[in-house]
């Protein structure tokens, strides 16, 4: 069975919640569809949303990542960790409803060691940014410990199964709303019936 994301979750209810997320961590977040379409996003870096996804090569690149990314994670493990094809670290972890993946939750954009200045001074070339202003972006990017990131995706990993829940009831109360017109079609149809044939009966009283 298929599921979309937006139908079984509110949206406007996590990006709040992420944006306070990203305010008290600095860690950025996003929740991606299942097509790769970026429902929410906080806290991003400008290396990341002034560069990368602005650039339809790098963008590209941002794609291929979030497909890996968007793999369930080996056995035994919550979560993915990726260095994206730009450079940067990423996490992400499923959001399954009904044993179904429906999206992903991510967070990244960091590093775990001082960036390789030679690598995003070639990438600049590469895709044409303006390397003065790119090298800044770069050293903003942060640079943090995989304990960090452990603690971040622990509380991550819990909201990515909360949400999953969150869609698991809605698609039941869609369910039941369903099942319920059926049954109130059914029963307007029967009265609908009922009603042709005591009127019916109505006429031949009257007509004998």
């Amino acid at each position: 069975m298929k599921f979309l994301f937006s139908e079984l979750v509110e949206l406007n209810e996590l990006q709040p919640l992420c944006e306070i997320f990203s305010n008290l961590t600095g860690f950025v977040t996003a929740i991606l569809d299942m097509e790769g379409n970026v429902l929410t996003a906080t806290g991003w870096r400008d290396i990341c949303a002034e560069f990368h996804r602005k650039n339809p090569a790098a963008a590209e690149s941002c794609r291929e990542s979030d497909t890996v990314l968007g793999e369930l994670p080996s056995p035994g493990a919550k979560y993915n960790v990726y260095r994206c094809k730009n450079g940067l670290i990423d996490v992400s972890v499923p959001i399954m409803v009904e044993n179904v993946q429906i999206g992903r939750l991510y967070t990244g954009q960091f590093l775990f060691a001082p960036p390789d200045v030679e690598f995003f001074r070639r990438q600049a070339a590469e895709y044409g940014f303006d390397e003065t202003s790119y090298l800044d972006a770069v050293q903003k990017v942060p640079i943090v410990t995989e304990e960090q990131v452990r603690q971040v995706m622990e509380f991550l990993c819990r909201l990515a199964e909360m949400i999953g829940r969150m869609g698991v009831g809605n698609q039941r109360l869609r369910e039941a709303n369903a099942e319920l017109m059926v049954h109130r079609q059914e029963l307007e149809r029967l009265v609908e019936e009922r009603t042709t044939e005591l009127s019916a009966k109505n006429e031949r009283l009257r007509a004998s």
